[in-house]
């Protein structure tokens, strides 16, 4: 894939034999970004393949329909899926629908690399009533690989691609309500509840049902001045995805509050009454030295999560040591340095697991002296 750069007459922008044409004298440099995305997608969607750790998400091929046949002869597999009911058999009916897979863009199986098999499929399909860009993604995993982790590696990896790669604006998902299953998901996804649309589907046993809609966006990071600002959109749905996973939530009330004050210069900061069981945790939404703010996440939380065995320490040392002496001193300083190492550590083992962004931020770094200037001020020694 190449990319041209026109001018004059030509028209704002066009895909010719896998090169994208762009009009920069009708395109502003805000702009630019947006149309070269859009066009990277139209190239690469509908020839996807995206592998992850276990899985292959790739396009149909016939040698597939017989894996498909297991879950699409499932009854409560197809009724969660759209209220269809399932196929008894490969009939003629069965293999169109096969025919319609092989030329649908859309259509991306779940293929598990250990045992070459297909166990699902996912479907992101074309969104009009959005006033941005948008594609609904829909998934069905197979009863016999279902809640090992299968349909959250696949999907998670495609809405990543989607938003934080290809620069898709947003990503919409439905369910019925009685699937407990795909609303969990979904919010582990960092989707939104959207709301209820009413008789949205037929069910083949129940009739007219509701969906549940849930929405994710890409995250915006707005500029002012030079400098970075998170926003409530952003962050929140990553906050709230992370008290669930450090199981948070039974033991503290946690209220997340955005700073956009220059005087506060830390990334991220809790202010906590632990008699009451509650705690703010400050984003510095203005100017982080930290970009991936998923990251800033965890790591406060992780705080919070380890705070009764920081409180038991401090203790112990208030304890043993007179303060302000040179021995509380030095063992004070030496745990909050082990106890910030270790927070560090154990966030970077919960980003690469879990994060959506596993990107580690090196922001600190950028302000560091670099090791020839450091040895620039190494007297010789002789």
């Amino acid at each position: 894939m190449e990319v041209e750069l026109t001018h004059d007459n030509s028209p704002i922008q066009k895909i010719k034999d896998n090169t994208i044409y762009l009009n920069i004298d009708l395109i502003s440099s805000d702009e630019f970004e947006m149309y070269l995305a859009y066009n990277v997608r139209q190239i690469l969607l509908p020839k996807l393949i995206l592998e992850t750790p276990r899985l292959i998400l790739r396009k149909f091929e016939l040698k597939d329909e017989d894996d498909c046949f297991e879950f699409l002869s499932d009854k409560q597999t197809c009724l969660d899926d759209g209220g269809y009911l399932p196929f008894t058999e490969k009939n003629e009916e069965y293999n169109q629908l096969m025919n319609k897979f092989l030329i649908d863009n859309g259509r991306l199986m779940i293929y598990l690399k250990e045992q070459h098999k297909v166990i699902g499929t996912i479907n992101l399909m074309e969104v009009s009533d959005r006033a941005v860009e948008c594609k609904e993604v829909g998934y069905v995993i197979s009863p016999n690989y279902r809640r090992k982790g299968n349909a959250y590696e696949a999907v998670s990896n495609l809405v990543k691609l989607l938003l934080d790669d290809l620069k898709l604006d947003m990503i919409i998902a439905g369910c019925f309500e009685n699937n407990i299953a795909s609303k969990k998901m979904l919010e582990k996804l960092c989707f939104t509840f959207e709301g209820r649309k009413r008789k949205a589907l037929w069910d083949a046993v129940e009739g007219p049902k509701d969906l549940l809609y849930f929405y994710r966006e890409k995250i915006k990071i707005n500029y002012q001045g030079g400098t970075i600002m998170f926003t409530y959109e952003n962050v929140n749905p990553i906050f709230n995805k992370w008290l669930d996973i450090l199981r948070l939530r039974n033991n503290w009330d946690i209220k997340l509050e955005l700073i956009n004050d220059d005087n506060f210069k830390k990334t991220g900061d809790f202010k906590i009454d632990p008699d009451d069981r509650k705690a703010l945790l400050m984003i510095n939404a203005k100017n982080p030295k930290n970009e991936n703010v998923e990251e800033v996440i965890i790591h406060e939380l992780l705080h919070l999560k380890l705070y009764p065995l920081d409180q038991l320490t401090e203790g112990l040392i208030d304890g043993h040591y007179n303060v302000d002496t040179p021995e509380y001193n030095t063992i004070y300083t030496q745990f909050m340095t082990m106890l910030e190492q270790t927070v560090e550590e154990l966030t970077k083992c919960f980003l690469l697991q879990y994060g959506d962004n596993k990107e580690l931020s090196y922001g600190r770094c950028k302000t560091m002296k670099s090791f020839n200037a450091l040895y620039d001020g190494l007297k010789s020694i002789k």
